[in-house]
């Protein structure tokens, strides 16, 4: 009758297996710039970059899919809008729109609102999720884009003289801003003109560089990732208009 072999001659061949897998992989990477294909550790980190690329140029398509389709609701319904905030901060300093934001942000000024735009955006397959405020006060729409879930916000942009000063303003939501004199937290801006860019083949007209300025401060052009309650909580915008009898701060 045969032996069966002996845990010590067991475990002594798997450990032989396991060095001998590791020298293998250590040379393949050592030797890799002579051979004709990747090392393993280049695989996998050439695998995640693709699939971060990817993810990247997915939402690059589809927030283009889905301001394309809003500026054709909005030329048909003769409404005149820009891109704003976020949106025109991507456009402005890349051309695209930022990676990590969530939506799609576009102001209209008060005198250009209509409310049968609600109406084309729907044909268009956009959803009114939300309405707040009023067309006379405040007014923001929250929009769902039907076939891809991308949300756009419509702000009306107001103007009107705020202690003294000639301003543009536009309103939020949510948040700390329910805790504010109107409910709403409002944002100030030097008076502007809308003008033309490109973003992503798109030519669209957008807030200019002096509003993001007001928003984002002197150093709106650097990159910095924080989204719309983190900018609150911290104090990262400039433009919050301190209304007359609040006695506190965001």
């Amino acid at each position: 009758m045969r032996r069966p072999p002996s845990p010590n001659l067991a475990r002594s061949t798997l450990v032989r297996l396991i060095l001998v897998t590791l020298l293998i992989v250590l040379s393949y990477d050592f030797l890799h710039p002579l051979l004709p294909f990747p090392s393993f550790s280049s695989l996998f980190s050439s695998s995640s970059s693709r699939s971060t690329a990817a993810t990247a140029a997915a939402k690059q398509d589809l927030f283009t899919r889905v301001l394309k389709e809003a500026k054709k609701a909005l030329d048909i319904s003769g409404v005149a809008f820009h891109i704003h905030s976020g949106t025109a901060l991507g456009a402005i300093r890349s051309g695209q729109f930022i990676d990590y934001d969530e939506d799609i942000d576009i102001g209209i000024f008060q005198s250009d609102y209509q409310r049968k735009m609600v109406a084309f955006l729907s044909k268009q397959g956009f959803t009114l999720r939300e309405q707040y405020g009023r067309p006379e006060f405040g007014l923001e729409l929250s929009f769902i884009h039907r076939a891809t879930g991308v949300k756009m916000d419509a702000f009306l942009v107001y103007n009107e003289t705020i202690k003294g000063r000639p301003m543009y303003w536009v309103s939020s939501f949510n948040g700390r801003c329910s805790n504010r004199k109107y409910k709403m937290c409002r944002w100030s801006y030097r008076p502007y003109i809308p003008h033309q860019v490109t973003l992503n083949g798109i030519v669209v007209n957008t807030a200019p560089e002096s509003a993001l300025e007001d928003s984002y401060g002197p150093t709106w052009s650097i990159p910095k990732k924080f989204g719309y309650f983190e900018g609150i909580e911290q104090g990262l915008y400039f433009n919050l208009i301190e209304e007359e009898g609040e006695y506190h701060s965001m």
